[in-house]
């Protein structure tokens, strides 16, 4: 059984009632326009990003800092947002983003949740994830990420565990490691989860590799931002992304939106 959280209710209802106003939205939708404004990111980020004309996601991109965390063999600069919490006897509260997407995901979320609560908030982008590049040749899987969140959270959030909020795929992430690590987890909030699926089989390779092609793609981001075709960002290739044996559904191999 999970550990009751402290001081947690707050963060819960702030993240129900903005869900229902898309609060957690992709942040797919920020778009490059090609000229630099270096004020705008942290200097942790890619030059290419200079263009985010979007003040909430603006504001997030400003904080973003790298956390060296050991995993999966060597150090891995970890892309973070990290409100350190105020309040010692608080827990943290980690907000998983879902598919193709990033820690920007959380741009509108967090400021209410920074206004509600004392706990400390952390947005990682996970293994392959965002910001947080994946080597030449690495795998990126469900497992690479849980050990990623596992030694993120040994090596900096430790010995309090996290209350962990998964957006969309970010939920069936967020149930795969309260499952695997229960010792690391006070709660867990799931927001629009994508999580169990049954009967959904598997894509071929080449197949799943078009999609993630086409999600890599400026013309696919700027065409389904101008239109709004949330079932081509979303449902139709979340049901794609091939299932785990235990029916858990596996996220894509990039989630940069």
């Amino acid at each position: 059984m999970l550990a009751k959280p402290v001081q947690t209710s707050a963060v819960v209802q702030t993240v129900r009632g903005r869900a229902a106003a898309g609060g957690a939205a992709s942040a797919a939708r920020v778009v490059s326009r090609c000229a630099a404004a270096p004020a705008v990111l942290s200097a942790v980020l890619p030059a290419e990003l200079a263009d985010i004309e979007e003040p909430a996601a603006q504001a997030m991109a400003r904080r973003v800092e790298l956390l060296s965390v050991d995993t999966l063999g060597r150090l891995l600069q970890t892309a973070v947002v990290w409100r350190r919490p105020t309040n010692a006897g608080c827990q943290t509260v980690c907000l998983l983003h879902g598919f193709d997407s990033s820690l920007l995901e959380f741009r509108r979320l967090l400021p209410l949740l920074e206004a509600k609560t004392e706990c400390g908030l952390l947005v990682p982008d996970l293994h392959g994830c965002g910001f947080t590049s994946a080597a030449p040749g690495d795998a990126v899987t469900p497992e690479t990420r849980r050990k990623h969140l596992y030694d993120l959270w040994a090596q900096h959030v430790r010995p309090q565990p996290m209350v962990l909020v998964g957006a969309s795929l970010g939920g069936a992430a967020a149930i795969d490691f309260a499952v695997r690590h229960p010792e690391c987890v006070a709660a867990v909030v799931l927001v629009d989860a994508q999580a169990f699926v049954e009967g959904t089989p598997q894509l071929p390779g080449f197949l799943a590799d078009l999609g993630l092609d086409l999600l890599r793609s400026v013309w696919c981001v700027a065409w389904t931002s101008a239109i709004r075709v949330p079932w081509l960002t979303r449902t139709r290739l979340q049901a794609a992304s091939s299932c785990q044996p235990d029916g858990v559904l596996r996220q894509a191999d990039i989630c940069d939106g």
